[in-house]
């Protein structure tokens, strides 16, 4: 189907395959060309492509109509900047899919190619709402482009630098160093007394994934002193109680954005931002979605070591367990606060001090600020309301 004028715009139906979409833009073109809208024009001026990624090839479309696929390779790679720099689109969106996209997203930020890696999910989600439920390697790059031009993202923040990559890598290898290391504790556990053989060789593998975590760890923090910029930032860290050296890692490596930017979306990256579930009467229970899972879970063992280290976040545990809160949700919103004041302590170059003011998540059914038990040493009384003073003269 084509398209359908309507008041001077053009209005496409949801592509199923690439004829389709190619179709659709030659009639647009045409028309164009026949009534001669210059705003029409600059419109259809303006070029984006989407890349479908998979392990050995890249396949691409633009809303123009044009399909080509390279390999997925360096020399392929190098062929698909030199294409799109040709083209010069207005947006390049490609899915996130693993460590596939990595280098052909890298090249074009290098090639200076305005590109965006987005989530595969909220493109299906895009699909679904076109109506389009099928899903092919043919299919795709049209309508990633498509995306890319209906909602047209953001484009691809600048990226971290050379340090700062190769930190993330270290504290994820680590991270993968201690998963198999809990596995191999477990399969200890469920080993039986007989496999003499089994329990020994489970036993050397335990203290082999030991020692290569110590020297993950060895290597992370002598990377860490070799750079000024990073030594400084986890020092100011490090002043937090809770704040150990493995967490501290993870955030300069796996969230390089703390500071820079405001609460919500600090938040929001890490995945500690609650959202709503509301509908009409119905006040749904607010909960965490995505963000960055190995951040969350770096704050989340801080916030459980600071409600035990530091009289600010147990405080703040203790109210909100008294008030009725989860012990679980208590420490997730404690997350969050530590989060805050990490933020808020980067993004002023300040030292950890208890007295600095950041407001507390909002969550339902917290004690107001007024009835908030404060810390030892520190005097605070609600101010009485114009009705109780009343009441009390009366």
């Amino acid at each position: 189907m084509g398209e359908r004028p309507r008041g001077g715009h053009m209005f496409f139906f949801a592509p199923t395959s690439p004829r389709t979409v190619a179709r659709a833009l030659q009639h647009a073109e045409a028309r164009i060309h026949k009534h001669g809208g210059p705003a029409l024009e600059i419109h259809m001026a303006a070029v984006y492509v989407g890349i479908d990624v998979s392990k050995d090839q890249l396949d691409c479309a633009s809303t123009r109509g044009e399909e080509f696929e390279f390999d997925n390779t360096e020399s392929g790679i190098a062929l698909l900047v030199a294409k799109l720099q040709s083209l010069d689109p207005k947006l390049v969106v490609m899915e996130s899919t693993g460590y596939f996209h990595r280098e052909a997203a890298h090249a074009l930020h290098v090639g200076s190619v305005p590109v965006v890696v987005e989530n595969a999910r909220h493109i299906r989600s895009f699909a679904k709402a076109l109506g389009v439920l099928a899903k092919t390697d043919k299919i795709d790059p049209p309508l990633i482009a498509r995306f890319a031009e209906k909602v047209a993202p953001p484009t691809l923040r600048p990226e971290p630098p050379l340090e700062v990559r190769v930190l993330a890598g270290l504290v994820r290898r680590r991270a993968q160093l201690v998963v198999l290391r809990t596995q191999e504790r477990n399969r200890r556990l469920s080993a039986s007394k007989e496999w003499e053989v089994v329990c020994v060789d489970i036993k050397e593998s335990i203290e082999a994934l030991a020692t290569r975590i110590a020297a993950i760890e060895m290597a992370t923090a002598d990377h860490v002193k070799k750079h000024p910029t990073l030594r400084t930032k986890a020092k100011l860290l490090r002043t937090v109680p809770g704040i150990g050296p493995v967490i501290t890692h993870s955030l300069l490596g796996c969230l390089p954005e703390l500071g820079t930017i405001n609460r919500g979306r600090i938040a929001a990256l890490a995945g500690l931002a609650p959202f709503n579930c509301d509908s009409g009467r119905m006040r749904g229970r607010r909960r965490i979605w995505g963000g960055r899972s190995e951040v969350r879970t770096a704050l989340y063992m801080g916030a459980v070591a600071a409600t035990r280290h530091s009289p600010v976040i147990r405080a703040f545990y203790e109210r909100l367990v008294a008030a009725g809160k989860a012990p679980k949700a208590a420490l997730i919103a404690c997350s969050h606060k530590l989060l805050l004041i990490l933020n808020q302590m980067m993004k002023e170059q300040k030292p950890w001090s208890p007295r600095v003011p950041v407001a507390a998540p909002a969550l339902p059914g917290v004690v107001p600020p007024a009835a908030v038990p404060t810390p030892a040493g520190c005097t605070r009384k609600a101010k009485p309301s114009k009705s109780c003073a009343t009441r009390t003269r009366r």
